[in-house]
């Protein structure tokens, strides 16, 4: 008998094209309707909208899933937000009560969205929560997560998920109790990463870094492992796909380092275009010196892209020389070092990255993990049932 999910996403970088988070909750959606568990009509997503801006407010974010989608504008001072917001509301409390589960993939974010989990509360239905990076961050002391937190420990969400077994302790000491967090790995849809067809880049070896250009990301240590690279490979090339904060300063960490005409940056790359980038370069680089489970290197992976991240960044996905490479976080001389060996010797490079791909295809891929969430909602129900 197929499961009613009542999915909610709050968030304000919906579609998928534009976050890590909504593509994997999308691959998550996906598979839980091709195995048969889910109606396609019984699939709501509620967005919340923070800005009027067209790209967010497009409703087909993708046909496949049939998604129906409430907007809900944050200015609830004007007469139009105020009425959507009152529709946003009422149309919640009629959705969950065909629901047996309510699935949360995003922390609640204002007056309107804190009310869900106590309304879903008191119409006696299961909760459950997949934890985003965020609400893990111990850096990080939002209001989302002291709000999280206090209903956590209320008793509000029956299950939470989390991608990576090794941040159990840290989730059950800054967000909810231990008793409650079971594993459920972050996913990619494979078969989207399979087969393309390559578009011309230049460089020899053509280096891929995708994601923020943020402080966190430390792209600093992969331009200098770079400048170390360019003078053994004086053809190589850097493809950066992402903006942020850093951009203007990295830009100029470039010029500093004499990497002009080296180092391309690409911006915000729609994801079919990405796609073809993943797959079209020889090594993928992820230096970041912190990351929950990224989606960027699981789709490097499931492009048979040689994958390179520091020790922090790829925790429970790259076994070091087998499917993939690792450095010590901040380390840009044995980074540099690592991308020389990938560079020199292809026949390793395709080693890593065939073994790369079976990883994702076994462990990531969105069949399988769909598969291990309708076991654990099924529990959730199971265990509702005996008491």
């Amino acid at each position: 008998m197929a499961l009613r999910l009542f999915t909610i996403a709050i968030t304000g970088v919906y579609p998928y094209d534009e976050s890590g988070p909504a593509l994997a909750l999308y691959a998550m959606l996906k598979g839980l309707l091709e195995a048969g568990h889910l109606d396609s009509e019984e699939i709501t997503t509620k967005l919340l909208i923070g800005t009027s801006d067209p790209k967010y407010l497009d409703l087909d974010w993708h046909p496949l899933l049939n998604v129906s989608m409430v907007t809900i504008l944050r200015n609830l001072k004007s007469v139009n937000g105020f009425k959507t917001a009152v529709k946003g509301g009422s149309e919640f409390v009629s959705k969950i009560k065909n629901a047996d589960i309510i699935f949360y993939n995003s922390p609640p974010t204002d007056l309107i969205t804190f009310t869900y989990p106590f309304i879903a509360r008191l119409a006696r239905k299961k909760q459950i929560y997949y934890l985003h990076g965020s609400l893990v961050n111990e850096n990080v002391n939002s209001q989302s997560r002291k709000y999280f937190h206090a209903i956590a420990r209320l008793g509000f969400f029956d299950k939470v998920f989390i991608p990576l077994e090794s941040f159990k302790n840290i989730v059950a000491r800054l967000v909810c109790p231990y008793k409650i967090i079971s594993t459920i790995p972050t996913c990619v849809i494979t078969p989207w990463y399979e087969d393309l067809q390559k578009i011309p880049l230049e460089g020899d070896p053509a280096i891929l870094y995708v994601g923020r250009l943020a402080q966190v990301k430390r792209v600093d240590v992969l331009l200098k492992a770079f400048s170390i690279l360019t003078s053994q490979y004086p053809s190589a090339r850097l493809y950066l796909a992402g903006s942020g904060p850093l951009e203007s300063s990295i830009k100029q960490l470039c010029a500093k380092l004499r990497l002009s005409g080296k180092v391309v940056f690409l911006g915000h790359v729609q994801h079919n275009k990405l796609r073809a980038l993943y797959w079209s370069s020889n090594i993928f680089v992820l230096p970041s010196d912190a990351e929950l489970m990224p989606i960027s290197l699981l789709e490097a992976m499931a492009s048979k892209c040689a994958a390179v991240a520091s020790d922090i960044a790829a925790t429970e996905v790259i076994e070091n020389g087998q499917n993939g490479l690792l450095f010590p976080r901040g380390d840009f001389k044995t980074l540099a070092n690592i991308i020389s060996i990938l560079a020199d010797d292809e026949t390793f490079r395709k080693r890593l990255s065939s073994e790369a791909y079976l990883t994702v295809k076994e462990k990531f891929d969105y069949r399988v993990v769909a598969s291990k969430l309708i076991k654990e909602m099924r529990n959730v129900l199971i265990q509702s049932d005996k008491l």
